[in-house]
């Protein structure tokens, strides 16, 4: 235990005598932490929990995709005659691309 102590005095007092250094370690460390903790939060946020909605298990997306259109998006009016025609869809919560993020009542979610 008198060895770690000293080695903490002895590092407390290189670190006085230049104090370039000590401010360059300390704005290093805390730009490191926040932004590892910034990118958590985002990560946590968006795919390590399940959607705030009832019965998020029940949530689908529908896509198409064919050579003319890779990207599967539906334009309004094939939407429009998908909604009258699709009796086992209730509502339609989110329109977006394969992989986007999209915006509910509960912020940004991850989308398919």
């Amino acid at each position: 235990m008198s060895t770690l102590l000293q080695d903490v005095r002895y590092t407390l007092r290189q670190l006085r005598r230049t104090p370039g250094f000590t401010l360059t370690a300390v704005v290093t460390l805390a730009l490191g932490i926040g932004a590892s903790s910034a990118i958590f939060c985002l990560i946590d946020g968006l795919w390590l929990h399940p959607m705030r909605v009832p019965n998020p298990g029940e949530l689908v997306r529908i896509f198409s995709t064919t050579q003319q259109d890779p990207e599967g998006l539906f334009t309004y009016s094939e939407y429009r005659a998908l909604a009258q025609r699709a009796t086992a869809l209730k509502s339609v919560v989110v329109v977006g691309r394969r992989g986007s993020l999209m915006r509910g009542p509960m912020g940004l979610r991850r989308c398919c």
